[in-house]
């Protein structure tokens, strides 16, 4: 056994300390210890633990390989290291018991070339709910501008010079935490992780969405550049809609109609419309009956995708399954 030949005080301190971890009974008598064997499985036999198992699974690891350790303060202690690691997971890695992630760089980084970033996104989570990964600080750091592709690229509609910021990488994070969720785990489980900010937590409903999306200030800037580019035609559409907008005049609550030939202008009347009445604080959305119309409005999206219009058995009495 590697406890031969140590002092009887050090032998005692082990058998204590496995008891507490193996949760096995353990009587002290003086300077000796005595297991209760005859209901329990020998001290001997340790149990396996699954690298999913986090920080259970580091110290099952460190008990097999480091001889000697007394407490678990000694377990996370590292020759070479003045002070003891704060987590066992650290200790597995500066003794070089955790193996690289070589693999799980190489998976990714395959998937970065033709895969979307929601396929890639449920990749990640996985990886980070099954398997053993060593850093995965390291992996967020490396792949995360693939990982928020789609999300940045849905930002720069509304502001094209975008970058990647604290807002986009926390949107990924909470849909991360969604996926993760599923499969028993959450971001917080996940050494070196970055934390979850609730300030930056989904939104659920259109209203809180819109309000979120389009900041005032921004809105009220870009109506201040777009007003004087509209001609007679626009300008008099734009008063009478926004006079109902603010809820005055004889258009109030009124839907208006607007035509015109290819090139009148009417696309960029939209748009203004749209940033005046965000730009109030309002909420406004943009729909059309087709996706290749809704891409050429700011924010807009199509109508059965906006307001969960039913495409399927529809009767009298069907309804959108919206939420406000």
């Amino acid at each position: 056994m590697w406890m031969a030949g140590w002092p009887q005080h050090k032998v005692v301190r082990v058998v204590l300390l496995l008891g507490k971890v193996c949760g096995i009974p353990v009587t002290k008598h003086g300077s000796s210890a005595s297991v209760h064997r005859q209901a329990f499985m020998p001290i001997g036999r340790m149990y396996s633990v699954h690298p999913s198992a986090g920080e259970r699974f580091y110290l099952w690891l460190l008990l097999c390989h480091v001889h000697g350790a007394t407490s678990f303060e000694d377990l996370r202690r590292v020759p070479g290291h003045e002070q003891p690691f704060p987590t066992f997971k650290e200790a597995c890695a500066a003794r070089g018991l955790l193996q690289h992630d070589g693999e799980w760089r190489q998976c990714l980084q395959e998937a970065a070339g033709h895969r979307m970033p929601y396929c890639m996104r449920g990749m990640f989570a996985s990886i980070l709910a099954y398997n053993d990964v060593a850093d995965a600080a390291a992996l967020w750091n490396d792949y995360k501008g693939a990982l928020c592709e789609d999300l940045l690229r849905t930002a720069r509609r509304e502001h094209p010079a975008r970058q990647l910021d604290e807002e986009i990488e926390q949107q990924c994070l909470w849909i991360l935490d969604g996926l993760l969720r599923q499969m028993g785990k959450s971001v917080a489980d996940i050494s070196g992780m970055p934390a979850l900010q609730q300030q930056f937590a989904p939104q659920q409903g259109i209203v809180a969405q819109q309000l979120r999306r389009y900041p005032v200030q921004q809105q009220q800037a870009r109506r201040d550049a777009m007003l004087p580019q509209l001609n007679a035609a626009q300008r008099a559409v734009y008063d009478a809609v926004m006079r109902s907008v603010q809820g005055g005049g004889e258009d109030s609550n009124t839907a208006f109609f607007v035509y015109g030939l290819g090139g009148a202008g009417k696309t960029f009347l939209y748009e203004s419309l749209l940033c005046a009445v965000r730009a109030e604080g309002k909420v406004a959305l943009a729909t059309a009956s087709s996706g290749i119309a809704a891409l050429l409005l700011p924010g807009g999206r199509t109508a059965h995708s906006t307001f969960k219009i039913p495409v399927a058995r529809l009767h009298a009495q069907s309804t959108c399954n919206v939420s406000a």
